[in-house]
């Protein structure tokens, strides 16, 4: 028994509760070590880590062309490598993070980093940057020597960068002791810890330029934003003829422009090639990547061709197959639009005094706007901004409400008409009752974003710091000015982009063929909305 209790190693037990961060209290050799000859490095930590986590975040640049070895010796770890070290050559083993300690968990609050050189001098250049996400711990970076590896082949996803170091808590890193060369870096949040970047598995960061590591850190630090790639494109899984005049169409995924317009699709007889014209596509009821197509004449049994053009996913990938022949259906449309959904709904109580209503129908109509209507308490008529988002959904704007106070909203179904049928929703006035309840504590956000050297729309986001929190979007004017009024009380963030494609998107370019990010900019300052206050004079500002 005292035997096996000599060979286990553990921390001891007991005592206070743990909350020192483990760090690195020395190494063999020492940084800046010179005409090393030995193919491994001891490294003593203050305490007792978890090994996996330190041989998952320990990286040595430039990478050996096989993986190190590990010997653990209680609270110390010696890196052996498998091959002689490369003459004179700066080695830098970086240790991220992502290292926590065995007994409490805790991680290591930055990256360490250990430079030595098989030569006679340590290379002295510089990068560093920050990278912005919500969890920006443990993120790695992705190191390449352009004058090793071309510009224009250069595929993170199947080459091992040269450096690579770790992100902080705060999302910042630095690279040292590098080459003097220009680079490019990635950002990459590496889920398999395998050192290269697996699309549509890890998110990823694409750098604006390439830089050039200098002997100090630059003025203007690099800054990622990461995403998850989609390099998938969409297809049309499958088409189905309800009705002779009702089409059901499922994609694999979500698309863009959403609903699609009808001059982006084609339908025609295979045989005889008579084109049938689309009356509107809406999102069906059932199924995730469905839209229900209807038409403005009947189709019969046979064989038809249904064809969608200028389609695409919302990364940007072209519709694949936008072709697909199926068999239509004689069975008449006889269906009647009904009311599925409103808001509010009858009876609704502390309706907010500045939210829109919206009623939505089961199938696309027709609707005069005279049709809807909404009284005080007084039973005065209040003003309604009628605006169809689609022929099954519409949208009624009005004037902020009193406070505490009853009011009716009606519409006549008996006017609203199935667009295919002709047939009346119903021969009645459907009316809702609510009270709408206090106003709520608002307070607004306005300020500038400084495009003087951007060409393009600059789109402002407005997102709250908590689960389902509200999330708004402006386009600034053209000199730069924006405006969120009406903003709830609360803590909020706020950043922009430069819209440099015109699709009202951030597009975050591509790690390959290497394209950058639009411009985009984060304000530094988490900003506290308060009622009855403006917050004004934020300045966004591109680097």
């Amino acid at each position: 028994m005292l035997l096996l209790s000599c060979a286990t190693q553990r921390p001891p037990e007991g005592g206070p509760v743990d909350t020192e961060a483990p760090y690195i209290v020395d190494s063999r050799p020492e940084t800046g070590t010179v005409r090393y000859d030995k193919a491994e490095v001891t490294l003593r930590f203050n305490e007792y880590v978890d090994r996996s986590s330190f041989e998952q975040s320990v990286h040595v640049s430039p990478l050996p062309s096989r993986p190190p070895e590990y010997k653990w010796s209680r609270r110390a770890v010696t890196i052996r490598f498998p091959d002689d070290l490369v003459e004179n050559t700066t080695y830098v083993v970086t240790v991220g993070s992502n290292v926590r300690d065995r007994r409490a968990g805790n991680l290591m609050e930055s990256t360490w980093q250990l430079a030595f050189s098989t030569g006679d001098e340590i290379d002295g250049g510089m990068l560093g940057g920050v990278v912005f996400d919500d969890s920006p711990t443990g993120i790695t970076l992705f190191a390449y020597d352009l004058e090793r590896h071309g510009a224009d082949t250069l595929n993170p996803s199947t080459i091992r960068p040269d450096y690579a170091v770790q992100t902080d808590a705060t999302g910042r890193f630095t690279f040292s002791y590098l080459r003097s060369s220009l680079y490019r870096v990635f950002a990459v949040r590496d889920k398999f810890n395998n050192m290269v970047y697996d699309i549509e598995v890890d998110d990823i960061g694409i750098p604006h330029s390439d830089v050039f590591a200098a002997d100090s850190l630059a003025d203007t630090p690099m800054r990622f934003r990461l995403v998850k790639q989609d390099t998938t494109a969409p297809y049309i899984q499958r088409i189905e003829a309800l009705t002779s005049r009702h089409l059901r169409v499922t994609l694999s995924e979500d698309i863009l422009p959403a609903p699609p317009p009808p001059e982006l699709i084609s339908l025609r007889d295979s045989v005889t090639r008579h084109a049938v014209s689309i009356l509107t596509v809406v999102k069906a009821e059932q199924g995730r990547f469905s839209w229900d197509v209807y038409l403005t004449e009947d189709i019969k049994e046979g064989r038809y061709v249904f064809e969608m053009d200028s389609i695409q996913d919302v990364a940007g990938n072209a519709l694949r197959h936008g072709s697909i022949v199926f068999a239509g259906t004689a069975i008449a449309d006889t269906g009647r639009a009904s009311l599925r959904t409103s808001i509010p709904q009858r009876g609704a109580r502390d309706h907010a005094t500045d939210s829109a209503f919206v009623f939505r129908f089961s199938r696309p109509v027709h609707a005069e706007a005279d049709v809807f209507s909404l009284q005080d308490s007084s039973d005065v008529d209040v003003r309604l901004d009628v605006a169809w988002a689609d022929m099954t959904r519409v949208v009624l704007q009005h004037p902020v409400l009193a406070e505490q106070a009853a009011h009716t909203l009606s519409i006549d179904l008996s006017a609203v008409v199935d667009a295919v049928t002709g047939r009346a929703s119903a021969d009645s006035t459907y009316t809702i009752s609510f009270t709408t309840g206090k106003a709520g504590p608002f307070g607004s956000i306005s300020g500038n974003v400084n495009v003087e050297e951007q060409s393009g729309t600059a789109h402002v986001i407005l997102r709250e710091l908590k689960d389902g929190g509200e999330r708004r979007s402006t386009a600034a004017d053209s000199s730069g000015a924006f405006a969120f009024p009406r903003v709830r009380e609360g803590t909020y963030k706020l950043e922009a982009f430069i819209d440099l494609d015109g699709n009202e998107r951030f597009s975050p370019g591509t790690a390959f063929p290497f394209s950058p990010p639009e411009p985009f900019v984060f304000y530094k300052d988490t900003l506290r909305v308060r009622a009855r206050w403006d917050t004004d004079g934020v300045i966004l500002k591109f680097p």
